[in-house]
């Protein structure tokens, strides 16, 4: 079912323009970074329409603006961290705020340890450090609080979406580059990679709630490949596909036109941002076992 967006493109507050990045809050509101509105635009479990809380329809660099948005976090403060992709900077929010401050970038585009290049990842642990995905420049770096400059943890080819396992600081990273996810500890040392072969341009991915932590079960939108995919950490060919038509795009309810990214709400139910149908499509799993659907 479609539980936000989903009508023509366009910047109404019922409307999007390509998506491509998403959060799931503990009330299941959907944070959605609306890429060609210049915004992240929130819809809360059940409304009919979003509200903006970050940004609006200007491509523009001051501190309430921003130009691109390609991704965003949520922290459990509730302050919101967004990618302002063409600015080269990563913005954070405070709760209810109307400005923004640059917490990484403050010395533009490039690839020192005091500037990001073309961040399609965020994600910010339990201490508010705050990993950033370099699409650009093949690394993933970690930021403290009030850091200058980012240490790098991993180098991954053309890396997106990133999770970490704040249990033991693991590190997943969705290649774009390599058809895989990876599985780095926390040393930067590649443990396992998934998919080579058999995925095709990965942008996002969720690790299953409740799923064994020694072999993860991963959900993964095979975006190229117009489908959502599962596979576990420890085997790294083996496939099984869970929703879409591989290979064909479409817009009814059981197609995806290049889905980006999966997330999971509080009652296990899968989300998937399909970004070029503008929309989330909410996919109801039956007691949270993903071979069952309805």
């Amino acid at each position: 079912m479609t539980v936000a967006g989903g009508l023509t493109s366009g910047s109404g507050l019922n409307q999007l323009c390509i998506p491509v990045d998403m959060f799931v809050d503990s009330n299941d509101a959907i944070y959605i970074a609306d890429f060609f509105n210049q915004r992240v635009i929130k819809w809360d479990k059940d409304a009919s329409q979003g509200y903006i809380v970050v940004g609006s329809n200007e491509k523009v660099n001051q501190i309430d603006q921003l130009h691109y948005v390609t991704a965003m976090f949520v922290d459990s403060k509730e302050n919101i961290y967004v990618s302002d992709n063409y600015n080269h900077r990563i913005q954070k929010w405070t709760k209810n705020s109307k400005n923004g401050e640059t917490v990484i970038g403050k010395s533009g585009r490039g690839n020192s340890l005091n500037q990001i290049s073309n961040c399609w990842g965020l994600y910010v642990d339990k201490k508010f450090n705050v990993y950033v995905s370099e699409h650009s420049a093949n690394r993933v770096t970690k930021w403290s609080p009030g850091a200058e400059t980012g240490k790098i943890i991993a180098k991954v080819g053309k890396p997106i979406d990133i999770y970490v396992d704040e249990s033991n600081d693991d590190l997943y990273v969705a290649s774009y580059q390599e058809d895989s996810i990876l599985h780095f500890n926390t040393d930067g040392i590649l443990i396992h990679k998934i998919g080579k072969g058999v995925l095709k341009h990965p942008y996002g991915f969720a690790i299953m709630p409740g799923s064994d932590p020694t072999n993860p079960t991963v959900i993964i939108a095979d975006s190229e490949q117009q489908r959502i995919v599962k596979m576990n950490m420890n085997d790294p060919k083996t496939i099984t596909i869970i929703a879409g038509s591989i290979n064909t795009s479409g817009k009814d309810p059981n197609e995806f036109n290049e889905p980006r990214r999966v997330r999971f709400d509080s009652k296990g139910n899968l989300l998937v941002l399909d970004s070029n149908n503008n929309r989330v499509q909410k996919l109801l799993i039956k007691n949270n076992n993903c071979n069952i659907y309805y």
